[in-house]
């Protein structure tokens, strides 16, 4: 899978921030506005230690899918990687893929290798599940969940993706 280094782009409008996705390869140009960055108050209680991540990334595939619908069921934030624009990537069929990941260490890892000069930039659950799901969805553009360096990710459509965030929040709530 190849990665690109997208031409996406943050409106300063007053409704907040924007996720805008090119006309590429096929797929519409995309625009969803989010209301607002999302920022953790107590950080430091939710980070994780060294070793789990060296532990997580190493998991399989469906293994890391499970650990990132239970954290950010969890944390409630999700994280992606941007430089001027959101990193994308393109599969080999030429549908784009909108990297995903439950903490920043993870998304760090992938733009120390990968996504060179781009950082991760958390958004909040609700933003994920009420407006860019439904949007990429809309838009053809597929979620990798957990890309690890060596693209050992899973993309699932956005409505799976929002059925298991779904059914994860409703256990919490209901043990």
């Amino acid at each position: 899978m190849a990665t690109e280094h997208a031409v996406c782009r943050i409106d300063n409008t007053a409704s907040g921030r924007c996720f805008s996705f090119p006309a590429y390869a096929g797929v519409p140009a995309a625009q969803l506005v989010v209301s607002s960055y999302y920022r953790h108050d107590d950080e430091a209680d939710m980070a994780i230690d060294t070793r789990q991540v060296q532990a997580v990334v190493m998991l399989p595939g469906p293994q890391r899918y499970e650990y990132f619908i239970k954290r950010v069921a969890e944390t409630r934030t999700v994280w992606s990687l941007y430089r001027n624009g959101w990193a994308l990537a393109k599969k080999e069929d030429g549908t784009m893929v909108f990297p995903l990941w439950p903490d920043s260490d993870f998304a760090k890892i992938c733009a120390d290798y990968e996504w060179t000069g781009y950082a991760p930039q958390a958004f909040s659950l609700d933003e994920l599940v009420g407006e860019l799901l439904p949007q990429l969805e809309q838009d053809g553009i597929v979620t990798g969940v957990f890309y690890t360096p060596g693209a050992r990710d899973v993309m699932p459509s956005a409505a799976l993706l929002l059925r298991d965030l779904d059914d994860e929040l409703k256990s919490q709530r209901n043990p």
